[in-house]
């Protein structure tokens, strides 16, 4: 790209405006308004955007005038690039057999942006976890996490008491003094000592070590031993702390346990997806820890090992085992010595109950369920997410069964597999039993909910399998619930409503609640079927569910051991106390161990998809609009019955297992932000059209019936959060029209429009109802908050591939429920209360936006969201950082005015009367699901308009593409003309291994930055191809597609509203040189001729010589000039020479040839405005409003003589009486010496000392077309005629003017000296010299009279040189022969005559 024309020599230029151009667009195929923009963009970034145009060849006047240049003109508005490249853009010849037309479309900015939501769980799970050591985890993670310490016993005989940090706290909350210590100053599981303080005998009080570090006054508190007993103290026989390894290292008999040679790595918040972790310590005794051999049985030896390991996985290589082991015991039964060695891990508070080895981990802060579909026939909610666990129990000992003092009644849960569903998350001091029994009890009586799967072996032996049940069933006496630490116990074993499930197999649960507050099923859709063909499946009631907080966001999974017991303990001093034997003698070594292959949270959101086309992003979407009906698995209308038969939990019919199964079609929600909705134009009565269709079925897709669409939109009083009926508050057909009309999508059916209409509703919404806000089917779910609250983790991030920046999308965050209290069931947030700030960041005060591109799926804002906008709700709390998740419940969205259609793609029961929600829960539905209708995108216009040229078809088509035309350059069956080589090499074809290689274009052209007037050099394809007037000639402009850069150029297009900015076409034509040669001068008269009367000739007549010469016939005007020096170009003894032929926005004057030769010019004050179109190029374009001006006074005449010459091609004559001025020379005092100037009667005048002297006799069209070669001559000593006016070669006017004349002067040009009587048009090449020359107008002779030169000088003789110039309307300029016509010198000596 240039932003001028090259001027060649010897040529003149034609601009040819473009009447018929087109931007055509591969993002939005369909679309035919392309030639009705007033700019047009040429890009490879945001969209594929090309530009087509059609020119034709101007006619010739000459013959030998050849057309050997062609420039494309181009007024580039703005220029953007990706990086410091410079845009390049290629040119194209079009073939001709393809038309282009304009059509008349008219898009509408209204910042438009589009979306589709779908319910598509199994294919886009929210998280999935396989323990591949990347943190997947919600929220914040236990950050004081660490490893627990191996307890080591001692070989020692001393006895002594310790108690765990977390009871130490707890007590002194017990004991009133919460306010007193520092509760995190030690970790919640480190042991510290009891230390005595005697009063004597009887009367021993013991106290904590260390009270002055974490008592804050210093106090130290002392109870009896008794006491502490109570608070979780335990006896401490010779026992230390010592690192504890990654993983386990030892087992029975010397042999590593499993996992040691594939250990990959321990599991931690840190690398999972486990907000926090619990693990026991592992006890070794001294020959185990120093000699690593296994150790005696009658002290203890315990493992705890949750690990990364890859020996056994179902899917990605690895998985997470959970290993509790506990040694086989045989030494003392009772004393508190043996408890001490037996049961390692202490009683439970305030009894003799020994405690469990257990070991759980947690995910906290999982978004809660909301409602995210309309799928009842009363467009009820159905539809729930589900968690999925894959796990594999290997080992699991029998059942520990409680003795109750003598009477067997009911089994403990100490031995077992354990996954829990609550609403509050373990605090950090908590073991399982204890958060257990915190949960049951805040559910039977606060605000807690709780579901429990508990999994254990029923019988001596596990047999191939283990029962796995409810335990929290509203079943009287089923539940014993333990104090403390205790561990809960059932009556019986009793799988009535639970399942047998297999020991070391892999088992996929599938865990769905029916709402926040009800029922939940488990089932196992890979586990065999029964003989019923029922698949397995249990049902936890929902009596201790509750939607406090939400509902679910914890989900727990725990592992609980306990050593061998042989023999039954009533007595409290027992080291069994209240157990019973195991079935198996209680001989062997006690394991549990659970393998853990991956846990994935499915259908929590909807599936968003940002289709959205033509915005500035650095994510640009490629997704299709698709819209599809995908099977889901559903809830009946009523709760999940716990103790139904097996044959009904699960199934709408018995036995069929429907809610098991994704059987029901789900639809697709298409959504449409708009910033605006009524300034300037409303969307009343405005189009949207669905580009580009594609279908297995193509032109027979099947209609959809319109009781399967449903439209709604953002209505002030819609609660945000959670979909309900509400939100289709549109009607089809009425509201939003999408067929019955031409150019319609006929009911996505084919490409097309829809309309949104000017109805009753619509108009009413424009009105006020219709707000700014979020969207219920486009919300990410906030997954995780940073430290600053600007960095966000998402699910959806390609919701936020828009605009970035405070000019870009805005958004809003809030949370659902967005009260103080966060013990409220309620999930949504209200418009109003997010206006006024109450639980929503941006909502308020419209200025929540990104403040750079995301970086996978973390979202960088402007401003923190860990608070409202009001200053009332903490709104990202998270279990780690607060007593409650917030962040379980928070949500961010566009903020647009939305409108949304829901459109479920199915075909109607034969049978059935055609209604939404004929497919829910009827066993017997026999509609079906139809193929998905896929469209390339949307866009918003005013009106249809007329069809036009679109980038799928030179012609669009209501209907399927009928004139299907292919655009892309890099195939050769194309529009384009790519065989002929411009200069770049001609298109070449693959062959073989070798790729095709991109030729057959004409240019490749830069643009650089900023706003100017670029031309595209196509003078390649004038040379190459032979070009007729008139001729029909197509291009097309392309951006190098598939390029590392993204750039754009965009340009004022043939529509545009600045006349002077639209593109054109310009023609450069080769006008060959005129010749002129072989000048002689010979007397006029012969005087040695016989028969001459000498006598009849003077001085007046008789010096008369003749002039001769040979030219060429395209002349159309000379000039000579005589003078006694040599004479060297057509700029002989000038004294001011203007070319106006420079190409930017200063003019120079040169005061002599030398100087012009030398280029030594001297600027005009004033703006110049180039135009190509002058006699040779570029030439000063007056608007009629401006001049150029010299405003020094300088020499520019001689006294007696001079010539004034001047090319003119005038817009418009005077519009008064007063003439427009094309130059003037004033003098000093401003008086004008000479102007050459219009009249308003379409004359030249020539004005000389302020008064008319000449004015032409022909009269000019001065329509910006007819070329004015002006020359005025002036000599003082002639005769008659002093003054010449000719114009183009002919004399127009004479004047008998014989005074001197001013030399000196201003030189004003365009304007008189007082800056006004503008000139409208060009002016160009003006010379003043000093000198008269001659102008000659008849061809091939001139007779001079010489009575006016001087014969002597000095007394000798002058000797007179002649030179002769000729000019046609091109080659008017320069200093040599190859720029005008020049003849050679002819030269003669004056002898005189008597």
């Amino acid at each position: 790209m240039a932003r001028n024309i090259p001027v060649s020599r010897n040529h003149f230029y034609v601009r040819k405006d473009i009447e018929v151009d087109i931007e055509l667009s591969s993002s939005h195929p369909d679309d035919y308004s392309g030639g009705s923009k007033q700019t047009i963009t040429i890009s490879n970034d945001v969209e594929d955007k090309i530009y087509l145009f059609d020119t034709a060849v101007p006619s010739q006047d000459k013959d030998y005038n050849k057309i050997d240049e062609m420039h494309l003109e181009l007024y580039v508005n703005t220029t953007s690039s990706s990086s410091s490249i410079i845009p390049t853009f290629l040119t194209y010849p079009v073939k001709n057999i393809y038309s282009i037309t304009e059509g008349t479309s008219v898009t509408l900015d209204k910042g438009l942006s589009v979306f589709t939501s779908t319910l598509q769980p199994d294919e886009l799970p929210l998280v999935k976890e396989t323990f591949d050591g990347v943190n997947k985890g919600f929220g914040t993670d236990d950050s004081d996490f660490t490893q627990p310490t191996r307890v080591v016993r001692l070989e020692s005989d001393g006895e002594g008491y310790s108690i765990r940090w977390n009871e130490v706290v707890r007590a002194h909350f017990d004991f009133s003094m919460a306010d007193k210590i520092i509760p995190t100053y030690h970790k919640y599981d480190a042991a510290l000592n009891l230390k005595t303080d005697s009063r004597g005998p009887g009367n021993k009080l013991y106290y904590v070590e260390g009270y002055r570090n974490w008592m804050s006054n210093g106090v130290k508190v002392k109870r009896s031993l008794n006491t502490w007993l109570e608070k979780g103290a335990f006896v401490n026989r010779g026992f230390i702390s010592a690192p504890n390894p990654n993983s386990a290292q030892i087992g029975q008999d010397g042999v590593k346990i499993l996992g040691a040679q594939t250990f990959t790595n321990a599991v931690t918040p840190k690398n999972s997806i486990f907000n926090f972790i619990h693990k026991e310590p592992s006890v070794y005794d001294i020959k185990v820890q120093t000699l690593e051999d296994v150790g005696q049985d009658q002290f203890a030896f315990t493992m705890n090992n949750f690990d990364i390991t890859t020996d056994d996985s179902l899917t990605d290589g690895q998985s997470a085992r959970m290993h509790l082991f506990w040694e086989n015991y045989s030494g003392a039964t009772s004393g508190d010595a043996a408890k001490s060695l037996a049961n390692c891990y202490g009683q439970a508070g305030g009894t003799n109950e020994p405690n469990m080895q257990t070991m759980f981990a947690s995910i906290t802060d999982i978004p809660v369920a909301r409602s995210l579909d309309n799928l009842r026939d009363n467009l009820a909610s159905i539809y729930r997410p589900e968690i999925e666990i894959v796990f594999k129990v290997k080992q699991l000992a029998p059942s520990l069964r409680k003795n109750n003092f003598g009477v067997l009644a009911r089994t403990s849960l100490g031995r077992s597999v354990n996954f829990m569903f609550s609403n509050k998350s373990p605090n950090q001091d908590e073991g399982l039993w204890q958060y257990w029994n915190r949960m049951y009890t805040e559910a039977t009586t606060g605000d807690g909910s709780l579901f429990h799967l508990c999994g254990m072996v029923n019988g001596a032996t596990a047999s191939g399998s283990f029962s796995l049940f409810s335990t929290v069933v509203n079943e009287a006496g089923a539940i014993v619930v333990g104090s403390g630490k205790r561990v809960p116990s059932i009556a019986s074993l009793n799988t009535q409503y639970g399942i047998e499930a297999p020991l070391n197999e892999w088992i996929r649960m599938r865990i769905r609640q029916h709402s926040n507050d009800g029922s939940a099923l488990a089932y196992f859709p890979d586990l065999p079927a029964d003989s019923d063909g029922v698949v397995p499946n249990i049902v936890m009631a929902g009596s201790f569910a509750n939607a406090y907080y939400g509902g679910t966001n914890t989900v727990v999974t725990g592992i609980s051991n306990f050593r061998a017991v042989s023999t039954s303990g009533s007595s409290t001093d027992s080291i069994d106390h209240d157990l019973d034997p195991d079935l198996d003698g209680g001989v062997n070594d006690r394991q549990t161990e659970v393998l853990i292959d991956s846990i994935s949270f499915h259908g929590y959101n909807h599936n968003i998809e940002n289709v959205t086309r033509g915005k500035l992003t650095s994510t640009p979407s490629d997704s299709p609009l698709e819209i599809k009906s995908t099977p889901v698995v559903t809830n009946p209308a009523t709760e999940f019955a716990y103790n139904g038969s097996k044959n009904t939990r699960a199934s709408k019919t018995s036995k069929d297992n429907f809610y098991t199964q994704a059987k029901t079609p789900s639809p697709t929600v298409v959504a449409f932000g708009f910033d605006d909705i009524a300034t300037s134009t409303t969307v009343a009565n405005t189009f949207l059209q669905f580009n580009n269709y594609s279908s297995a079925l193509g032109a027979a897709s099947t209609s959809i019936n319109d009781v399967f669409i449903k439209w709604g939109y953002s209505d002030k009083d819609l609660n945000a959060g959670p979909v309900t009926a509400s939100h289709l508050n549109l009607t089809q057909g009425t509201d939003i029209i999408t067929d019955g009309q031409p150019l319609f999508l006929d009911n996505f059916t084919q490409r097309g429009y829809l309309k949104i209409s000017g109805s009753t509703a619509i108009n009413a919404a424009i009105g006020g109802e219709w707000v700014k806000t979020t969207c219920p089917y486009v919300n990410c779910l906030v997954l995780a908050v940073s430290q600053d609250g600007k960095s966000i983790v998402v699910d959806n991030p390609e919701m936020f591939d828009e605009p970035v920046g405070s000019g870009g999308q805005m958004y809003v965050a809030f949370r659902q429920n967005n009260s103080t209290s966060m013990a409220n069931n309620v999930l949504f947030n209200t418009y109003a209360a997010m206006n006024a700030g109450s639980g929503s960041v941006g909502q308020k005060a419209d200025d929540l936006y990104q403040v750079r591109p995301r970086e996978g799926n973390v979202i960088f804002l402007n401003r923190s969201i860990k608070r409202d906008d009001k200053d009332a709700v903490d709104m990202a709390t998270t279990t780690y950082t607060t007593s409650s998740s917030g962040i379980s419940r928070l949500l961010i969205s566009p903020k647009k005015f939305w409108l949304w259609g829901m459109i479920q793609n199915v075909a109607p029961q034969a049978n059935n009367a055609r209604s939404w929600g004929e497919w829910y829960d009827a066993p017997t539905y026999s509609g079906s699901t139809l193929s998905p209708r896929i469209y390339d995108n949307a866009r918003l216009y005013a009106s249809t308009g007329t069809i036009g040229t679109t980038y799928n078809e030179f012609l669009y088509n209501d209907g399927s593409n009928q004139n299907t035309w292919d655009l892309n350059y890099k195939s050769s069956d194309n529009i384009l003309e790519m065989s002929k080589d411009y200069g770049y090499g001609a298109y070449k074809e693959p062959t073989g291994d070798e790729p095709a290689e991109i030729g057959g274009y004409i240019n490749k052209s830069t643009v650089i930055s900023g706003s100017n007037t670029a031309y595209f050099d196509l003078s390649r394809y004038a040379s190459v191809t032979k070009l007729s007037p008139f001729q029909e000639l197509k291009f097309a402009v392309y951006p190098e597609l598939d390029n590392a850069f993204y750039y754009n150029i965009n340009f004022d297009s043939s529509d545009g509203s600045n006349s002077s900015r639209r593109p054109n076409m310009i023609y450069g034509y080769n006008k060959p040189l005129p010749s002129i040669d072989n000048l002689t001068v010979s007397p006029r008269f012969d005087f040695l001729k016989e028969n001459v009367n000498v006598d009849s000739f003077g001085k007046s007549n008789g010096t008369d010589i003749q002039f001769n010469w040979q030219e060429s016939k395209d002349i159309d005007y000379r000039i000579l000039f005589v003078d006694t020096i040599n004479i060297k170009s057509k700029y002989h003894r000038a004294k001011f020479i203007a070319p106006l032929n420079e190409s930017g926005t200063t003019a120079k004057f040169y005061p002599s040839a030398e100087a012009y030769a030398a280029g030594t010019g001297v600027a005009l004050t004033g703006a110049n405005l180039p135009d190509i179109e002058g006699a040779q190029g570029y030439a000063t374009k007056f608007a009629g409003s401006t001049q150029l001006k010299d405003d020094t006074v300088r020499t520019r005449f001689g006294a007696s003589e001079f010539t004034v010459m001047a090319t003119l091609k005038p817009s418009s004559d005077a519009s008064d009486s007063n003439p427009d001025v094309a130059l003037e020379v004033s003098g000093s005092s401003g008086n004008p010496i000479f102007v050459l100037a219009l009249n308003n009667s379409n004359q030249v005048i020539v004005k000389v000392d302020g008064t008319t002297r000449m004015t032409s006799t022909t009269s000019f069209s001065f329509d910006n077309s007819e070329q004015i070669q002006t020359v005025v001559t002036y000599n003082k000593n002639l005769d008659t005629d002093n003054l010449k006016l000719y114009i183009n070669g002919k004399l127009e006017d004479t004047n008998d003017y014989t005074s001197s004349i001013t030399t000196d002067g201003k030189v004003f040009i365009g304007g008189d000296n007082g800056n006004s009587n503008f000139y409208s048009g060009m002016i160009e090449e003006i010379s003043i010299h000093d000198k008269e020359c001659y102008v000659v107008t008849n061809a091939r002779g001139f007779t001079l009279n010489t009575k006016a030169l001087p014969d002597l000088s000095s007394g000798e003789s002058n000797k007179y040189q002649a030179r002769m110039f000729a000019f046609d309307k091109t080659n008017i300029r320069g200093l040599t022969r190859d720029d005008v016509a020049t003849s050679n010198s002819a030269s003669w000596k004056v002898t005189g005559v008597a």
